[in-house]
């Protein structure tokens, strides 16, 4: 971003200042020159941008017959020429400065974004997690219900069986109470006998 907003701050008095001696910057310098020579062969204007404040200067189209006339320039303004350069190319190179930046800025958007999908995914993941142990403890509820109905029904079933032993137990201690019954009238009837006999025998 800082290349292109200085290149193109750099190519601003050109179309806005080229009736100017001295600009004032917007990059922040006070003592920014511009000075536009014109070639009358191929009527075209060579444009020198420098700062007074670092001494440094540029050439945006330099013709090659007046390279004397530009070298003395920069020097008669105490300057240091640090670069040279067609206007084409240099637009050409600022092109692909500005293409550069472009790609930067959809790589970095797609990083955002891939960084904003990773954060959705931790949370869906997060929530799966919870979705699984939230499965894993109905699953235990129903183990243990199975193994609660399991018991219930052999308790059921010994219920069942105990009761079936009582009723056996039961008819067993009727049949149990007949026979003694059974036994005490024979007894008795063995006592009437006896007395029959005696009363038999003292009749005799």
């Amino acid at each position: 971003m800082k290349i292109k907003t200085v290149f193109s701050r750099l190519l601003q008095p050109l179309t806005i200042a080229t009736r100017n001696m001295t600009h004032t910057s917007s990059t922040g310098s006070k003592n920014f020159l511009f000075r536009q020579l014109f070639d009358n062969t191929s009527c075209t204007y060579t444009y020198l941008l420098g700062d007074a404040d670092n001494k440094e200067c540029i050439l945006i189209d330099p013709v090659v017959e007046h390279a004397k006339r530009d070298f003395q320039l920069v020097k008669d303004l105490n300057l240091n020429l640090i670069y040279a350069e067609d206007q084409e190319n240099l637009q050409d190179r600022l092109s692909t400065v500005e293409n550069a930046l472009d790609s930067l800025r959809q790589n970095l958007s797609i990083l955002e974004k891939q960084e904003y999908l990773e954060d959705k995914l931790a949370t869906v993941v997060n929530a799966l997690g919870g979705l699984k142990n939230n499965v894993t403890l109905l699953e235990d509820q129903e183990n243990l219900e199975d193994r609660v109905s399991t018991v219930e029904n052999a308790l059921d079933k010994d219920q069942e069986n105990l009761e079936d032993r009582v009723s056996t137990v039961e008819n067993a201690l009727d049949s149990l109470r007949y026979n003694l019954s059974v036994l005490d009238n024979q007894e008795n009837l063995e006592d009437r006998v006896s007395t029959v006999e005696i009363a038999l025998d003292s009749l005799r």
